[in-house]
């Protein structure tokens, strides 16, 4: 038997048994059901509809479904989130919701947490707030840009495929460049809705946003080419439509992490779904854990930054001073537009300082 071979039946066989051991993840909290496919790394979403008190498919993702799911690009190159050869996928229960990590193997960590709660004009949980964090594992710095892909459908059931803010119904191809405007994407039959909030306090707003054929926004390319005022169907897709959101690139240094966070609500008794203004107020103040020697910022977009020391070059003198001189100058010369700049360095210097403490503080109790 030959060298490749062999790898081929290895990776079989590895598959298989990783199959036949995998677990999913459920948590069914109030009107909501999120399950963590562990073996694929998909994410399924269920909302009890108050038609019939049972669960009904929020989106198009079943534990081998293809058409929902998360995209990482690293510099150029890009890929699906889901269980290969060289991405390893780990799900588990965590505090009010459900986390499924996709670890790259010596290229990135991206932990996507489903936090459900109650919104104020709801008895039970009826929303869930959605943070992708992203941490860099090489020793380099890198861009790395998140792209999602919901394949909805409710829309589909009723004819009526979206609604925003401000278009209703919204039944042709359209791409947004900001979601200042339209707010959110909502998707309903009628009577259960689902919406996805993208603009607000809290929430990371989006570059892009397309609504379009589903087949148009999966096929193998990061930016899909939709015609803006064209019905959803294609050769192989009738009357199929899905929504790509798209968030700017983030630099990354080594270690350090970047978190993205929108909503997810619904409702299922022909009300309003909930709204940003809806949401308790403890819930729009959650965020990522504070690190050890780790300083935490959010930019102009609504992306939070966890900036950590990457080398010990930033622990030299003359590099804080540097550092120093640089926030110094930024300030001198107020410009709107190195506001994050200067957000970032101050991090960088807190995340700095607070090391150096903990080390100081580590050489004085040997001694």
């Amino acid at each position: 038997m030959n060298f490749m071979k062999k790898n081929i039946l290895v990776l079989i066989f590895t598959c298989f048994i990783t199959l036949m051991f995998a677990e999913d993840v459920v948590l069914e909290a109030g009107n909501l059901k999120i399950i963590c496919h562990e073996y694929s790394g998909s994410v399924s979403l269920y909302g009890k509809s108050q038609k019939n008190g049972k669960f009904i498919s929020l989106i198009d993702n079943s534990n081998y479904s293809s058409t929902s799911g998360l995209y990482l690009k690293i510099d150029n190159a890009f890929r699906k989130l889901e269980r290969t050869y060289d991405i390893n996928v780990a799900t588990e229960l965590i505090e009010n919701g459900v986390m499924v990590s996709y670890e790259i193997k010596k290229q990135a960590l991206v932990e996507v947490r489903f936090t459900t709660f109650t919104s104020l004009i709801a008895l039970k949980n009826d929303c869930i707030k959605v943070d992708i964090s992203i941490k860099n594992l090489t020793e380099a710095t890198h861009e790395y840009s998140v792209k999602a892909v919901f394949d909805t459908l409710l829309g589909e059931a009723s004819k009526n495929h979206f609604f925003t803010a401000k278009i209703n119904p919204l039944n042709t191809e359209q791409v947004f460049d900001s979601m200042n405007i339209q707010k959110y994407i909502a998707s309903t039959n009628g009577f259960d809705t689902i919406g996805f909030l993208f603009y607000g306090n809290n929430m990371s707003n989006p570059e892009n946003v397309y609504v379009g054929n589903r087949d148009s926004l999966l096929k193998n390319l990061w930016v899909p080419s939709i015609t803006p005022n064209k019905i959803f169907d294609s050769i192989n897709s009738f009357n199929n439509s899905a929504i790509a959101v798209f968030w700017r690139p983030i630099e990354l240094f080594p270690i350090n992490k970047s978190t993205i966070s929108f909503f997810i609500s619904t409702s299922s008794d022909k009300k309003a779904f909930p709204l940003e203004k809806s949401f308790p107020p403890e819930v729009l103040t959650l965020g990522p854990a504070l690190e050890e020697d780790s300083a935490i910022y959010t930019d102009s977009y609504g992306v939070t930054h966890t900036v950590s020391v990457h080398n010990d070059e930033q622990l030299d003198p003359e590099y804080i001073a540097d550092l120093l001189t640089r926030i110094d100058n930024f300030e001198i010369n107020p410009d709107g537009s190195n506001r994050d700049e200067i957000k970032k360095l101050n991090a960088e210097l807190d995340a700095i300082m607070l090391k150096v403490k903990r080390l100081k503080s580590e050489e004085n109790a040997e001694n």
